[in-house]
C-alpha cells in the first residue's frame, strides 16, 4: 500500500514539472567558441530552469561550445529572466485547496534580456516581453514556459540577423 501510494505521489508530482519546450530555431552554423552567463540563481528551481535555458542553447547548434568561464575569443553572451510577475499568491493557494480542479485566472508577464559583449565592452542589448493570461489548473496547459522558448527563439534569430558573433 505505501509503495502503491508513493508511486502515485510521484507520478502526480512529476507532471508539475516546469521544462520549456523546444526552440523553433536551428542555426546553420556554429558560433565561435563564448561563455554564456546568467545572474547568481535564488533557488533551486532558477538553478534548473538555467540549466534547461543552457540546454536549449546548446540543441540549436548556434553555439559549438558554451562555458560559462572565460572565452578565449572574447565573446560573451549574458542572459537575463528576471523580472516580470507570475501568479502571485492567491491564485496559487486557491489553485492548491481545489486541488487544480477549478481554473483559477491570472495574468502573467516574462521577461528576457540578452547582452553581447566583446573583450567586456557591451555590443548590443536584445529585450522581449510576452505576458499573457492562463489559470491553474491540470488539464490546460501552462503557457509560460512556451512565451519563454518563444522569446529565446526570437533573441537567437535576431543574433543571427545581426551577425555581431563570428562564426567558425
Amino acid at each position: 500500500m505505501i509503495r502503491i501510494t508513493l508511486m502515485a505521489a510521484v507520478l502526480l508530482l512529476g507532471g508539475c514539472g516546469t521544462a520549456l519546450k523546444p526552440l523553433d530555431y536551428k542555426a546553420q552554423r556554429a558560433y565561435v567558441p563564448m561563455s554564456v552567463t546568467m545572474p547568481p540563481s535564488e533557488s533551486r528551481f532558477d538553478q534548473q530552469k538555467q540549466r534547461e535555458v543552457i540546454q536549449l542553447l546548446r540543441d540549436t547548434g548556434a553555439f559549438s561550445f558554451l562555458d560559462g568561464g572565460f572565452s578565449k575569443t572574447g565573446y560573451s553572451l549574458l542572459l537575463d529572466q528576471s523580472g516580470g510577475k507570475g501568479a502571485g499568491v492567491l491564485p496559487a493557494v486557491l489553485g492548491a485547496l481545489t486541488l487544480l480542479t477549478v481554473p483559477v485566472p491570472y495574468t502573467y508577464e516574462r521577461q528576457l534580456h540578452g547582452s553581447v559583449f566583446k573583450d567586456g565592452q557591451l555590443l548590443k542589448t536584445y529585450a522581449y516581453k510576452r505576458g499573457g493570461w492562463t489559470a491553474t489548473t491540470w488539464y490546460i496547459p501552462m503557457i509560460e514556459p512556451r512565451s519563454e522558448s518563444e522569446m529565446l527563439g526570437d533573441l537567437m534569430r535576431d543574433l543571427d540577423r545581426d551577425r555581431l558573433i563570428p562564426y567558425q
